[in-house]
C-alpha cells in the first residue's frame, strides 16, 4: 500500500505564530492508478481502505489514498494585551493661606504639612496627596470636573478640618499624553 497525504498550512494575515497544529486526514478512497473505484466509498482510515481492498481481492496496482479533504485545527498564541492608556497630564495648582490658630485657639506654629484630598465627585475624595507648603500642584488628572479640599497636619499627627471645597474642570486637551 502507498500512502498519499498532502497538507498545506497557510497563516494569512496573522502576526502570531501558531503553537499547535492538529492535522486529521480526510476520508480514504480506493484508487486504481489515478481513478477512484466506483461506486465511491470513503473509508474512515487507511487501514479500513486496505481491508476493503483485500476483501475485493485487488492486485498491487490498487492503492489507498486520502482525498484532498483535510481538517486542520490551528491554535494561535493569544494576542498581546492592549497597551496601557497614556498617562494623563491635566494639572491643578492649589494655593492656600496657612492657618494662624487651631480650633482650640492655640497657635499653629507646629504645622508639619498638609493633605490635599480630591476626586471626581463633590464630597467624595478618592485620592490624597501630601504637601509640605502652599502652593502645591496635583498632576495626572483625567478630563472632568475635579473637587479639592486641603487640611493641615501638626507635628503630633493631628489633622484639621478640611477647607472649603474648590473645583477645577480639566479639559481633554490638558490631559492628553505628550
Amino acid at each position: 500500500m502507498q500512502k498519499h497525504l498532502a497538507v498545506l498550512l497557510l497563516a494569512v494575515g496573522s502576526a502570531h505564530a501558531a503553537t499547535t497544529a492538529t492535522i486529521t486526514p480526510g476520508p480514504w478512497d480506493l484508487y486504481k492508478g489515478s481513478t477512484i473505484l466506483k461506486p465511491r466509498v470513503a473509508y474512515p482510515s487507511e487501514a479500513a481502505c486496505a481491508a476493503a481492498a483485500r476483501l475485493r481481492g485487488v492486485v498491487a496496482s490498487y492503492l489507498c489514498k486520502t482525498s484532498s479533504a483535510v481538517d486542520v485545527t490551528v491554535v494561535a498564541d493569544p494576542p498581546p494585551p492592549p497597551p496601557p492608556p497614556p498617562p494623563y497630564t491635566g494639572t491643578a495648582t492649589l494655593t492656600w493661606a496657612a492657618p494662624g490658630t487651631k480650633a482650640d485657639g492655640t497657635t499653629t506654629a507646629d504645622v508639619a504639612g498638609y493633605v490635599i484630598r480630591y476626586g471626581l465627585q463633590s464630597g467624595a475624595y478618592t485620592v490624597s496627596k501630601a504637601a509640605t507648603s502652599s502652593p502645591a500642584t496635583v498632576v495626572g488628572l483625567a478630563p472632568g470636573a475635579w473637587f479639592f479640599v486641603v487640611s493641615a497636619i501638626d507635628s503630633a499627627g493631628n489633622e484639621s478640618e478640611s477647607s472649603y471645597e474648590l473645583s477645577k474642570t480639566v479639559t481633554f486637551t490638558e490631559s492628553t499624553a505628550p
